[in-house]
């Protein structure tokens, strides 16, 4: 539902962008503030939004080569996903990432990752990024090693 109200690429980034921040930075958040938002936190987690946002993407990896080469999106879109995949070399966030998101859209997050990694990996030769996005790939390949080495045990 959330996404169906943003119409607008950069909107949605920027709703990703502040989940993640709020999931960051809710342990420094005063006493009214925490007691409140402990209230409704376990009804969605970060893991929700981000694969609710994919959904809406139809998990196109192209949509997401296009934010991050995109001057309107590619610095909010860029700090998130590098942020996010971070998370998923922290035991908690990733333990949390396997028991929130369902087993196929695991299965498509994968591929999507696969994918965005290969075609970053080949842009790279054709200097379309206004960064150096060798990180980047080299991050989507460590989650996507990570994702197949836990698929293939199940």
């Amino acid at each position: 539902m959330l996404f169906r109200i943003f119409g607008d690429d950069s909107d949605m980034i920027w709703v990703l962008f502040t989940f993640q921040k709020y999931e960051t930075t809710r342990a420094q958040l005063p006493a009214k503030w925490k007691a409140y938002l402990n209230k409704i936190a376990p009804l969605v987690t970060i893991h929700d939004v981000v694969t609710r946002f994919f959904d809406s993407l139809a998990y196109d990896y192209e949509i997401l080569l296009d934010f991050l080469i995109s001057s309107e999106t590619c610095e909010l879109f860029l700090t998130f996903l590098v942020r996010y995949l971070r998370g998923f070399f922290d035991a908690s966030f990733f333990a949390n990432f396997m028991v929130a998101v369902p087993q196929e859209d695991i299965v498509r997050i994968y591929e999507m990752f696969g994918s965005l990694e290969a075609s970053i990996r080949s842009s790279l030769k054709r200097n379309i990024f206004p960064y150096n996005a060798t990180p980047l790939v080299n991050r989507l390949a460590a989650v996507h090693e990570l994702l197949d080495t836990k698929l293939n045990k199940q």
